[in-house]
């Protein structure tokens, strides 16, 4: 069993006819024991892998099976890459693949934001952020794509501000600073590009 890189997926769980089950070893590898030749339903398993069904005929004990898995760093590495060539409808998919994995990932949550806010719906962008923004201290990237939003998206500049604060108290960054003495200024007019 590897992954999309070919590296080795160790601790998947490899289930045939819904109730052989084995453990794949540091390389990857697995054996069936006792697996008569025929037609088989095979599924491979793991945490933070998107899960494998396959139907399969064996017919000789030597028979080699090679089964190919995504994590989820490897789903959203691919949803990144949409996003960024645009290409809205990839992105999604490959987004709502990873979200059957785990909704909760705060790097799915954000490039869901990122996703919903450059297809017109800074709303749903910010709902995506939202549990990243309640966290003590709230997630400083999230809060940077918040203000973003609000900005760009929202024309509220009010928030913006307040989720500028909320990151420059993590960290120290020069750009943002003067992005957030410029919306603080009476003349701001000007909004980032998303």
């Amino acid at each position: 069993i590897y992954d999309q890189a070919g590296r080795p997926v160790p601790g998947a769980t490899i289930i045939v006819d819904g109730i052989r089950r084995q453990i794949a070893d540091l390389n990857g590898r697995f054996v069936v024991p006792g697996l008569r030749s025929g037609a088989h339903a095979v599924t491979a398993q793991r945490q933070d892998f998107e899960t494998v069904h396959l139907r399969l005929h064996f017919e000789r004990r030597t028979e080699v099976l090679y089964i190919r898995m995504i994590s989820m760093d490897q789903i959203l590495e691919l949803a990144e890459a949409r996003i960024a060539a645009r290409e809205w409808p990839q992105a999604r998919q490959l987004l709502e693949r990873a979200t059957k994995m785990d909704r909760s990932n705060p790097l799915l949550r954000f490039e869901s934001a990122i996703l919903a806010f450059r297809t017109g719906d800074p709303e749903g962008g910010l709902r995506m952020l939202t549990p990243l923004l309640e966290t003590k201290p709230a997630d400083p990237t999230a809060c940077l794509l918040a203000a973003d939003i609000c900005e760009a998206g929202l024309g509220d500049t009010a928030r913006a501000e307040a989720y500028l604060k909320e990151y420059l108290g993590q960290r120290e960054d020069a750009e943002a600073r003067a992005r957030l003495q410029k919306l603080q200024s009476p003349d701001s007019s000007t909004s980032p590009a998303p």
